[in-house]
């Protein structure tokens, strides 16, 4: 949706580089393929413009980065999933998945950085308010950073854009999508195990931020 504005330059998950696969890596996944993507020069090169930009982005990837004096430089907004649904769609791509890796301690810390900042809590979506009623969570998303609504953007073209081939498996949906679905009915389904014991672990950060969502 973001894309299709084309009023903004949008930045897919940057920070993962320096996470995943830089000098100072936070997790040993993969192997140290890009030696020069520190996590400094990373966001030296996500400021770099003077272009208005749009970072999506996992709190857990910026590392050392998630502190007041970076965030500070940005205007943030938080899009939030109930924990039932997205633990264990991530458990399916990478079932040894961690904690660090489902996002919500460290998407808690960021929310809560922010907060402090600003003096008020930042934006929050949930994804089931963005896909039940589209035109009217973007509308307040766009009113709460500040940027003019389209609903033209809405609607889009198929297609796997730039920035998206390193993580290609997990954008394969979206790729083929045209605009937002609804979420699905009821409730989710019981989980077991890991899975379990993951979503419980998630549960309070995500209540935390869910209950500030426009």
């Amino acid at each position: 949706m973001v894309r299709t504005r084309g009023d903004l330059t949008v930045l897919t998950e940057p920070f993962s580089v320096p996470y995943y696969d830089g000098p100072e890596q936070r997790s040993t996944r993969f192997p140290v393929t890009e030696p020069d993507a520190t996590f400094e020069a990373t966001l030296a090169t996500v400021l770099g413009s003077d272009r208005p930009r749009f970072l999506k982005e996992m709190a857990y990837q910026l590392g050392p980065l998630l502190r007041p004096d970076v965030l500070e430089r940005f205007t943030s907004s938080f899009l939030v999933r109930e924990p039932a649904w997205a633990v264990p769609s991530l458990l399916r791509v990478w079932p040894d998945a961690t904690r660090e890796e489902a996002g919500y301690d460290a998407q808690l810390a960021a929310f809560e950085l922010v907060t402090d900042i600003q003096g008020a809590s930042p934006p929050v979506l949930d994804t089931d308010d963005l896909r039940r009623e589209p035109d009217g969570a973007v509308e307040r998303w766009c009113v709460a950073v500040g940027v003019a609504h389209r609903p033209d953007a809405l609607c889009w073209e198929p297609g796997m854009p730039e920035g998206w081939e390193r993580w290609s498996s997990w954008f394969e949906a979206a790729a083929a999508s045209t605009g937002f679905t609804p979420p699905p009915d009821g409730p989710p389904p019981p989980r077991a195990g890991r899975a379990a014991e993951l979503v419980e672990q998630c549960r309070p950060a995500y209540e935390a931020m869910a209950t500030h969502r426009l």
